[in-house]
């Protein structure tokens, strides 16, 4: 967002994602968007936030990084164009597609981004008076390059790789067709190299698998734009009861929109070196996607360096305020944001689900996320993954194959609790 809005614009958040490079603030905007906003448009998509990955992805109720610009840009952008009467809509439509799990470029709170997409209200549109009105949202959290790229024996042709595809993709990969390794593999290989046809651009950063994308799109804008009346979202959370050692969790059965919830076979886990971090949802390798908290003062959106008085790092974090913190620092010993435990569940309802709590052995949960962070929905355990087909869906998805809208909320009086603006 930041070099792609004007300076007025820029002035409304702090801790903007780009200040590591601010001489870029706005400067693509008088190259990239100034040029064209004397045409009349119908409508706006917006795709982008890899590069703002290492920056602060924020709040939009504190006019903080991302979230704050995510927010800006839809306001600025409507306001630019539709300055003569009579031209662009002042309330124009506005797409926005979350990022790919291997869109991090390597920055942190994956999850965390994926809400300041939204302006942090978790899912589009927002509500009167945010700035978000009249705009959709297409997850892509599920989304990666279903082939790898390049991933499995197929496509590789080194040690333990099969060498039955033959391409080059420069530095996003390749391999050459080896006879004798492939013997007898080349039928089973055969829709794992027809991927390779479409090259891969920077490895899994931007998927190739952009149809998907296009369709959550396409439905979204047809159902909240174009007169349609059926879903145009996935499941997305509304609240949460635990008592008697149950936890259910409701799904806002007006956007389902007569939709139901399904739930998919949990994938299994991915092999070494992926494994779950103690962060949780940070590095989310198959499995449930859900996980429950059970120490209450360890819960944060997104926690931030703790400082000295000369802005030196004291090699621990702290969890703004707008953040679902005390705004005070933590300490080496414990760090914010861990102590989460992957739980089952199963359908209790067309718009609800129940936890089984048994690996907390009794004790309370605190908080919940649901594919928050780095999410990877490839059934690992399954010996033909990337050889004969590729990944599937992530578990949580609606009938019409939307998938559940990722959160994270405390769990506070027996009831989940949203972090400011989402509401839950």
């Amino acid at each position: 967002e930041e070099y792609m809005v004007n300076d007025t614009t820029l002035t409304a958040c702090s801790d903007r994602s780009g200040e590591a490079s601010p001489e870029w603030n706005g400067r693509l905007f008088g190259s990239q968007t100034l040029p064209y906003v004397d045409m009349t448009i119908k409508g706006f998509l917006w795709y982008q936030g890899e590069n703002n990955m290492g920056g602060t992805k924020g709040s939009a109720a504190a006019n903080v990084g991302y979230s704050c610009e995510q927010r800006a840009l839809v306001q600025g952008w409507r306001k630019i164009w539709s300055e003569t009467p009579g031209t662009t809509d002042p309330m124009a439509p506005f797409g926005i597609v979350t990022l790919a799990s291997s869109g991090s470029e390597g920055g942190p709170d994956m999850g965390a981004m994926r809400l300041a997409q939204t302006a942090g209200h978790g899912v589009l549109p927002g509500p009167e008076g945010s700035g978000m009105e009249n705009t959709f949202v297409a997850q892509a959290f599920d989304l990666d390059d279903k082939w790898g790229p390049g991933a499995g024996p197929c496509q590789s042709d080194v040690k333990d790789g099969w060498a039955c595809c033959d391409y080059s993709w420069g530095l996003a990969g390749k391999c050459v067709y080896n006879k004798t390794q492939c013997a007898g593999r080349e039928q089973l290989c055969a829709p794992a190299c027809e991927s390779t046809k479409t090259r891969s651009v920077m490895g899994g950063i931007h998927p190739r698998w952009k149809k998907p994308v296009g369709d959550r799109l396409g439905t979204a804008a047809f159902n909240t734009v174009y007169g349609g009346t059926k879903a145009y979202t996935g499941p997305t959370l509304s609240g949460c009861t635990y008592a008697s050692n149950t936890l259910t969790v409701e799904f806002n059965s007006t956007l389902l929109r007569g939709d139901t919830l399904s739930i998919g076979q949990f994938p299994g886990p991915a092999p070494p070196p992926s494994t779950v971090s103690a962060q949780g949802g940070e590095m989310s390798s198959s499995g449930t996607q859900l996980y429950v908290q059970i120490n209450a003062s360890l819960f944060c959106i997104e926690k931030r360096p703790a400082v000295n008085s000369t802005g030196g790092s004291l090699g621990y974090d702290f969890c703004p305020t707008w953040a679902g913190g005390d705004g005070s620092a933590g300490d080496a010993t414990t760090p914010l944001d861990t102590q989460w435990i992957m739980v089952n569940y199963t359908k209790a309802s067309d718009n609800s689900i129940t936890i089984d709590l048994s690996p907390l052995n009794g004790t309370a949960p605190t908080a919940i996320q649901y594919a928050w962070g780095v999410v990877d929905c490839c059934d690992h355990s399954d010996p033909n993954l990337y050889v004969s087909h590729a990944c599937g869906l992530c578990p949580i998805m609606s009938s019409s194959d939307f998938p559940a809208n990722p959160f994270k909320a405390r769990i506070t009086n027996g009831k989940c609790e949203c972090v400011a603006p989402q509401v839950c």
